[in-house]
């Protein structure tokens, strides 16, 4: 008698989850630099499973699906287990990115709507980076990791909308109906504005004594008139 659909999909998930538990708890005990890679390990696995699956059983997609979303999730979550700081948001922007090009390049909507997903992450990562500026560390002008990271964040967002300018057509993602890839531009503006006012407001407390807000209102203006123009 068949397998059950069901029961397959319950016993991969089930499975991989408590592999996935009792080999981190192992591993938190006594190889703990370890985690991030044996995380980066099972992604590939899935993805070979995910590969195995599309090439040889393609009307199971209820699988295939199961087995790509695990390898993104576990993707996605090596990089705060291994890195720390501003290369987990520079890992998440590029892996968005990524996700967007190969939405592209597949024809797969969902996979837009994962991109999407990780960029909320990126954000939230960002926005926790920027609260650094206030741990007394004295960081250089425009040169320091925090900015650079920022600016590395707008720049795949900036490369997300180009990729999608021409595409005829909006995509149809779950809950969002027509996405339109300007959704890149505007929140690549948005973020731009953002990186360039902490920066400013951080190099003002530390150089300008007095009127520390002119510097604030001066990069307001300027960026104000530029994305006018623009």
């Amino acid at each position: 008698r068949p397998i059950h659909l069901g029961f397959k999909i319950g016993f991969l998930f089930v499975n991989t989850f408590l592999t996935y538990a009792i080999t981190m708890n192992i591993l938190h005990e006594f190889y703990p630099n370890l985690k991030g890679l044996y995380t980066f390990g099972m992604a590939i696995i899935n993805l070979i499973l995910t590969y195995l699956v599309y090439k040889r059983a393609q009307d199971q997609k209820s699988v295939l699906y199961l087995l790509l979303g695990m390898t993104l999730l576990l993707a996605t979550i090596t990089i705060p287990i291994q890195f720390k700081g501003h290369y987990i948001t520079i890992f998440w922007a590029a892996e968005a990115a990524i996700f967007v090009w190969l939405s592209l390049k597949t024809k797969q909507h969902y996979l837009l709507a994962v991109s999407l997903l990780i960029f909320g992450l990126t954000c939230i990562s960002l926005v926790m980076d920027w609260t650094k500026y206030d741990n007394g560390f004295e960081y250089a002008i425009i040169a320091n990791s925090i900015f650079l990271t920022g600016i590395f964040v707008c720049a795949s967002l900036y490369a997300s909308w180009y990729l999608y300018r021409d595409q005829t057509g909006k995509p149809t993602i779950f809950i969002l109906e027509n996405f339109d890839s300007k959704v890149f531009l505007l929140a690549g503006l948005f973020i731009t504005y953002l990186v360039g006012f902490m920066e400013v407001q951080y190099q003002a407390s530390q150089y300008v004594s007095v009127y520390q807000k002119t510097p604030l209102l001066i990069y307001h203006l300027i960026f104000t008139t530029l994305a006018a123009l623009v």
